[in-house]
Order: C-alpha cells, then structure tokens, then sequence
C-alpha cells in the first residue's frame, strides 16, 4: 500500500501473510525535536517513562555506561520515587470472596443478555439473545431481529430447555434493559413463579 499527499509519496506499507500491514522504512532520529516539545524537565523520571517504565537502576547503567546514545538530561533532579503505573502494575487483586449462593442444579440461575451486531445478516437479523445457564455454563443463543423479540425468544428457550433437560427456570437475570423490563415479561414470569434479578 503506498499513501501519497499532494503527489508525493509518504509512507509504503507492506502486507504480510496475515493481511496485517506494516510499515516499511527507517526512523530518523530525532531525539533533539522529541525533547523540544516535552513540557516536563528532562531527568531521569522522565527517559523512565519514556522507555516503557524501566527501572531507574537500569537506565542509570545505560546513561553511565553509554549503552544507548543520545540520551541527555537536563535536569539533576532525583527520580520520583512513586510510579504510579509501575506500583498498579505490580499490585495483585485480593481473591474473591466465595458467593454464598450456590447452584445445585440445572436452570436455577440463567443469565441473558442481548448483543447488537452492527449490521443486519443475510437473514434480517440484527440482535442476537444469549442465556446462560450458571449451573452447566451451558449457552443458548437465538437471534433476533429486534429488541421487542427478546420475549418471545426468552419463551422459546424456557420450553426448548425444559424438554431438554426436565428442569423449570428458576430465576433470570438481566441487566435491566428495556427488553426485560417490558409489563407482559413481568407478568409471565410471576405467572410461571420464575425470579425476576437485575444486575446494576
């Protein structure tokens, strides 16, 4: 692929196998102008963040030892000694307290959602329905052509996977989208004594 601008040709791209495009070409250094439009004093803190968030012990080596050229400081000021992307990345989450609401059979819990396609299919289809069922991980999608179908979709798996599986719905949850909050949904599911949770 080559880009022109005005006539000229700018930049030449390459395609390799995986119809990925790369760029093809060599980089000028250009450090002096790369430093000019820093607002930040150029020290240490800051070639840290600029190779990535290295250690500062390592870019000291490299200033002292001259393993990389061109690199300059402007300031003397010592490293800042808090990071704050160096101290997220190394944080680690605490585990997950163990939910209490435990699942012992099929159907129980079904989790639905609805996802938007962009663009309708061959068919007319622009939405498609997901229920998951939490004991089995089990998962039903049905397409469909508009929100209002999600009704009538959510009937359809009830009975298909009651036949399959000889379990009841127990209880749905949601995420409290228009398609679920809609007053015939309410009323078939108290009609068929099926839990009604919406996530926040």
């Amino acid at each position: 692929m080559k880009f022109h601008k005005n006539g000229n040709l700018q930049i030449i791209m390459g395609i390799n196998d995986n119809n990925s495009a790369y760029l093809e070409g060599n980089t000028r250094s250009t450090l002096k102008n790369a430093m000019t439009i820093s607002t930040f004093p150029v020290d240490i803190t800051l070639w840290h963040r600029w190779f990535g968030h290295h250690h500062h012990a390592g870019i000291n080596e490299a200033i002292t030892r001259k393993f990389v050229t061109g690199i300059t400081l402007q300031s003397q000021k010592l490293q800042d000694p808090v990071c704050e992307p160096c101290l997220a990345r190394k944080m680690h989450a605490k585990p997950s307290p163990s939910s209490s609401n435990h699942i012992s059979n099929p159907l129980e819990l079904v989790h639905s959602d609805v996802h938007d396609v962009s663009h309708n299919t061959f068919m007319g289809y622009r939405y498609w329905v997901t229920f998951i069922d939490n004991f089995s991980q089990y998962k039903f999608v049905f397409p469909i052509r508009k929100k209002s179908e999600v009704f009538q979709a959510f009937k359809n798996f009830k009975t298909y996977a009651k036949n399959q599986s000889g379990h009841c719905v127990k209880a749905l949850c949601d995420d409290k989208g228009g398609e679920y909050m809609l007053n015939e949904f309410h009323q078939f599911m108290t009609s068929c004594r099926i839990a009604c949770q919406h996530t926040t």
